[in-house]
């Protein structure tokens, strides 16, 4: 898999941090984004880059998550980031998301979203490849069970 030339990783990173902050309401102040990232690392590294685009990627999507489910069938999801060279980042960023407050919550929401009352076999279709980019292998076949009756 191919992966980002640093100005292009660099700009990925602006963007999600830009997202962010419009996001907020807030007025995006290009001349804060490198001290940001310098609190994440050597800006000379490709690895505080990666670093800086999931650590924004994450904040970003926790800001603005509608439905907790499409962080698992669209955002955290390989099947949409196929043909983007920013996808080997994907499993950094989710690590990113799970590691903020409310990360967890919204991904076991969005899990029972997809497997409680309601649902569709096309909604767990969806969430397969991202079972197996958490697991870091294809699922091959099985059946997943899901027990309710503990809460």
């Amino acid at each position: 898999m191919k992966r980002l030339k640093m100005q292009d990783l660099k700009d990925a990173a602006y963007g999600c941090w830009k997202l962010l902050h419009t996001g907020h309401s807030a007025i995006p102040q290009p001349e804060l984004f490198k001290p940001e990232v310098r609190r994440l690392g050597d800006l000379r590294f490709k690895a505080t880059w990666e670093k800086a685009y999931c650590y924004f990627k994450a904040r970003a999507l926790e800001m603005c998550c509608l439905d907790a489910y499409e962080l698992i069938t669209v955002q955290f999801n390989p099947r949409f980031t196929e043909n983007d060279p920013k996808a080997y980042l994907l499993p950094q960023a989710l690590d990113e998301f799970l590691g903020m407050p409310e990360g967890l919550e919204l991904i076991k929401t969005g899990l029972e979203q997809i497997f409680g009352p309601g649902s569709t076999t096309q909604d767990r279709e969806d969430a397969k490849p991202f079972f197996e980019m958490v697991a870091g292998e294809p699922i091959t076949g099985g059946r997943i069970t899901i027990d309710y009756s503990h809460g």
